[in-house]
């Protein structure tokens, strides 16, 4: 097979897939969002495991990146839609925030591992932001379906049914699931 062929593009993009230069010598977050942050685990398990000076300042810089300049206020990662890719710096629009459940789910392994290697509550503040912001909101009460997108900002009445619920398989309509809104309207409040 022919990976050159556009269609192959965005696979061959070095950076989107982290390996654009040696690990220890990376500094920002960049490329796929959940591939990033299952690396950046990887990466602070090596530099707690080896003690390793090097692993141990690529990993502090990409995490002061990526939570000074690309997580949104729920702790969720990856601004970029159509990539599922940490956008450019400070690049974290509302209403199309791509902030994927899974990219959350790695970021809470990723504080814990950070909060494992260093101590800094700094670590545990990231992590408990994004469990209980961005990776919960994903997830529905019962626990057995999953919004795939997250975006902090829908427009009134888009993407929504005759009852007001999320038409849209993956998408998340609001602040809260479109299960937790039901049970809210019939007043149960035992969520």
């Amino acid at each position: 097979k022919d990976y050159t062929e556009a269609s192959w593009k965005l696979y061959n993009d070095r950076p989107y897939r982290q390996d654009d230069q040696p690990l220890v010598d990376q500094r920002i977050g960049e490329g796929h969002a959940v591939r990033g942050v299952y690396v950046y685990s990887a990466m602070t398990d090596m530099a707690g495991m080896l003690n390793d000076a090097k692993y141990n300042a690529a990993i502090d810089a990409i995490w002061q990146d990526v939570y000074s300049k690309r997580a949104y206020v729920t702790g969720g990662l990856g601004s970029v839609g159509g990539t599922e890719a940490f956008g450019d710096a400070y690049q974290l629009p509302n209403r199309t925030a791509y902030t994927e459940t899974c990219a959350s789910v790695g970021a809470v392994l990723w504080n814990h591992r950070m909060f494992l290697k260093s101590g800094a509550s700094k670590y545990l503040d990231a992590f408990e932001q994004t469990l209980y912001n961005g990776l919960l909101s994903g997830v529905s009460v019962k626990g057995d379906t999953f919004f795939y997108q997250n975006p902090l900002e829908a427009a009134a009445g888009v993407g929504l049914d005759e009852a007001g619920r999320d038409s849209q398989q993956g998408r998340f309509a609001g602040a809260v699931a479109a299960d937790q809104a039901d049970a809210l309207a019939r007043g149960d409040r035992q969520l």
